[in-house]
């Protein structure tokens, strides 16, 4: 993209954002034309080097097969920080630009985009922010001031709490990219990954990059210029190695590690300095027994049986809605004694027994569809390894890692499996991405009754349905709860605020909080899910209170109701939800308190 283009896309930018109406807390006003096409003119040059990454709303295109890997990582160093995130190899794929990358690594809800421009990540801010010497000795700007320090930044703040974005900290901050030490003179979308890159996402605090080494024509005299691409590269390596734990467990190769991560947040670090840690650091690196091999197969809708893939390589599809309706797993651990049983959830027939060492688990010819997946691993050898796997299933994408015969997929949606990856590291080895969510069930359910004044017990209701009254002043007196757990180790635990008593103490799966035959009402309630399966789920409750009205939904304890002004609890919704799913409402107002 040539100059003139670039400066047209950032100008349209200006026009459609206001951005040249200079905030009067940010900014000063300028005063004549000529200072402001002299700074138009600056940008001019310095975007036709490196322009902030560009996005349009773009559908990931991929095939099944990645076409090779990339290292990426995402950095504050410039806001003392640290790394967002730490270097690590990645795949990519045919189709693949910088912003389908980004998407897919950061996951799109995680950034925010304007009028095809990358304005922020949601969650990279730190609020932790103890801006570098360096950069609050550069030189000042014309219309900006001085460079900022510290307590500049902190009082300038972000723009919004839950997010870094342009603008934050400094009126020239923003989020730049560059591929093996180059800032390129394109946007995201120009970006075609190359096997072997290094793919650096950075957060830029003053002089539009030249806090980062950037150098362009008019602009600021960079801080430094040092190549820090390979040490990049090597800590990837390191950080996706399934022999990271095992690594860091020799002293002299973690005080290493710790001094090249240390060099890479320092923006005055010399060539010499980055080469010295680099060659210390890959010649250290401790010899580590080699990994067992994982090895597995899926038949396909429509497909069939897949070639084998092995050690985390996707089996099946995601993007072309074909369900998985057979698996077949095997370890491969020669003078080992090791193997692999899994089962699979299958639809119509529910969780199937354990099958192991390439027997399939599922069906063939049945056109039935696989919902979930426990894999774990068999031997006198098991306890020293770990085996993860996750899935991509229908409506959800993919899900997060699961370990060592949990489970991963759905149940209770009817939603199908369509690919699936496994993975076996050395015992208590990092696991290969996120844990939290490997699993969503549909099967777990609530049934609650209230005693009401003049009524006494209500019949049960369940799954968000009102339990009490509404519009008839009558109290409710008393609560009983039970949960329907599917088998799940998961149990329920409520405690109630009541009139002249207070919060009385927890009680559980069924016992009744409150009173009976005292004619006190209920002010307030706490309710939580219990067990060692109780993260599967969230638990939502909402109120009807007397003067008020329906309240917001609470969750996982926390109160809702009223204390300290008498007002009776009349009415009552409980529903439980699978993990981090949204609110069944509003979560405003769940609770008042006058105490």
């Amino acid at each position: 993209m040539t100059a003139i283009g670039v400066l047209f896309l950032f100008l349209k930018e200006l026009e459609e954002n206001n951005l040249y109406k200079e905030s009067e807390r940010k900014v000063k006003k300028m005063s004549k034309i000529k200072q402001f096409m002299s700074m138009i003119l600056t940008l001019a040059v310095f975007f036709s080097y490196s322009i902030p990454a560009m996005a349009a709303d773009t559908i990931e295109t991929q095939t099944n097969d990645p076409l090779g890997t990339i290292t990426i990582a995402v950095e504050k160093f410039t806001l003392g920080e640290g790394y967002y995130v730490e270097p690590i190899e990645i795949p990519y794929y045919s189709g693949d630009t910088g912003i389908t990358v980004l998407n897919r690594f950061l996951d799109s809800g995680n950034i925010v985009w304007k009028s095809n421009y990358l304005v922020g990540i949601i969650g990279a801010q730190a609020g932790e922010v103890n801006v570098p010497d360096c950069i609050s000795k550069m030189e000042s700007h014309t219309d900006f001031g001085e460079a900022p320090t510290t307590a500049t930044a902190l009082a300038e703040g972000l723009t919004y709490p839950n997010r870094l974005s342009e603008k934050d900290y400094s009126p020239m901050s923003g989020w730049m990219y560059s591929v093996d030490n180059d800032f390129p003179g394109y946007g995201l979308d120009g970006y075609t990954p190359s096997d072997g890159d290094v793919f650096r996402l950075q957060f830029t605090l003053w002089g539009y990059g030249a806090d980062l080494g950037q150098d362009f024509q008019g602009g600021m005299t960079p801080i430094n210029e040092t190549d820090k691409t390979e040490l990049t590269r090597l800590l990837g390596e390191i950080n996706s190695s399934p022999n990271k734990s095992q690594y860091l467990k020799d002293a002299q190769f973690k005080a290493l590690y710790d001094q090249a991560n240390g060099i890479m947040e320092n923006l005055e670090a010399t060539n010499k300095q980055v080469q010295n840690i680099y060659d210390q650091l890959k010649a250290g690196i401790p010899a580590v027994t080699e990994s067992v091999s994982c090895t597995y197969q899926t038949q396909i809708e429509n497909v069939g049986w897949q070639a084998v893939k092995s050690n985390g390589e996707t089996s099946g599809t995601f993007g072309e809605s074909l369900r998985l309706e057979g698996i077949k797993i095997n370890i491969d651990a020669p003078g080992k004694d090791l193997g692999v049983e899994y089962q699979t959830h299958v639809e119509n027939l529910g969780w199937q027994g354990f099958k192991g060492n390439g027997d399939l688990s599922g069906t063939e010819g049945k056109c039935l569809r696989l919902e979930g997946i426990q894999i774990r691993l068999t031997g006198t050898d098991a306890d020293k390894y770990d085996i993860y796997y996750r899935v991509h299933a229908q409506d959800y994408g993919w899900l997060d890692w699961a370990k060592n015969g949990a489970s991963a997929g759905t149940e209770g949606f009817g939603l199908r499996l369509e690919g699936i990856e496994v993975k076996v590291v050395q015992k208590d080895a990092a696991a290969p991405g996120k844990t939290n969510r490997p699993f969503v069930t549909g099967n777990i359910h609530l049934n609650y009754q209230t005693h009401v004044e003049n009524i006494g017990w209500q019949e049960l209701k369940k799954d968000g349905a009102m339990s009490g009254t509404s519009g008839k002043s009558l109290r409710l007196e008393g609560i009983k709860i039970n949960v329907d757990n599917a088998g799940y180790d998961v149990g329920i635990s409520y405690q109630t605020h009541i009139q002249d008593i207070g919060w009385q103490e927890f009680r559980t799966n069924g016992v009744m909080s409150g009173t009976e035959g005292e004619s006190k009402r209920l002010e307030g309630i706490r309710i939580s899910l219990t067990g060692a399966d109780a993260d599967l789920c969230d638990i939502y409750y909402q109120v009807h209170a007397e003067n008020i009205g329906w309240m917001g939904w609470a969750k996982n304890g926390a109160s809702a109701g009223t204390e300290g002004f008498g007002y009776r609890l009349e009415g009552i919704r409980i529903v439980v939800v699978p993990k981090d799913a949204a609110a069944p409402g509003s979560s405003e107002s769940a609770f008042v308190s006058n105490n």
